[in-house]
């Protein structure tokens, strides 16, 4: 009883985390800040599932909708949105969504519709312990190349704010949350039992928002607080600010014959 209240609880927590996400990323519009807050969505229905089944008693649709959610589509959204935030090729980035796509949409149909090999008892069902080969091979793969992918995210963070300072630098912090928010939903859902899952999986939905909130660049009020000294903001900045701006055009010199203005009085020049 305790174990459901607290996952839904978390449930409110996560999706009114989502919903802000989503309005940063209405106002932004850059694209890992929209896959981020649907990550934190699936988050919050795989928590919203297990409380529903911890407190009503776990049936297939509960616990397939908890699978599906929070072990397959809130990593694979979490790897394509540290894509979408620090690849450069524009290959890279649409590689990362027709892979998530394809292996998503199978994965969910198998998930969805695979035989259930033992009956529910009480607690938490082990996703390895009722589902037969196919779609644990799946977990288990969607498992690793996420986990691979966030570790490669945080690397290449760390080594591009050895190169340069500023937006990169600033991005490595946000970076290693969200991929520590990866593993510790992966670990919660798939592997801790009783309430240990139920905290390590709001804590992953938690760190995800927080991380993910970390990279909206700071709005004009923010930065006229933190130059007035009233308060001390979050250093957060847009990545895009490294990138090379336009030339500004110079003014052109003076001409013989042209007369310059000084002090209102006209001044031949030589």
């Amino acid at each position: 009883m305790v174990e459901g209240m607290v996952a839904l609880v978390a449930t409110l927590a996560a999706l009114v985390g989502a919903g802000l996400l989503v309005q940063a990323a209405l106002r932004e519009r850059r694209r890992h800040l929209f896959v981020w807050a649907a990550a934190v969505g699936m988050m919050a229905l795989s928590l919203a599932a297990t409380g529903v089944g911890m407190l009503g008693g776990f049936g297939s649709v509960t616990f397939r909708t908890a699978q599906a959610t929070g072990a397959l589509l809130a990593p694979i959204l979490l790897g394509v949105g540290m894509v979408e935030l620090l690849a450069r090729p524009v290959q890279a980035r649409f590689a990362a969504r027709l892979a998530a796509i394809s292996y998503g949409l199978i994965a969910v149909v198998v998930l969805a519709f695979d035989p259930i090999k033992n009956k529910f008892g009480e607690g938490v069902p082990d996703p390895y312990a009722f589902y037969e080969a196919l779609p644990k091979a799946l977990l288990m793969g969607a498992h690793f190349v996420v986990v691979t992918g966030l570790l490669a995210g945080v690397a290449v963070a760390a080594s591009r704010k050895g190169q340069a300072p500023g937006a990169h630098a600033e991005l490595l912090p946000p970076v290693g949350i969200v991929a520590g928010a990866g593993l510790v939903n992966i670990a919660g859902i798939v592997y801790l039992p009783g309430m240990l899952k139920i905290v390590a999986m709001a804590a992953g939905a938690g760190m995800a928002w927080y991380g993910t909130d970390q990279t909206v660049p700071a709005t004009d009020e923010e930065e006229e607080r933190a130059e007035a000294g009233m308060d001390h903001p979050p250093h957060r900045r847009d990545p895009r600010a490294d990138e090379p701006q336009p030339p500004r055009a110079r003014p052109r010199p003076p001409q013989p014959g042209e007369h310059a203005v000084l002090l209102g009085e006209d001044v031949p020049r030589d």
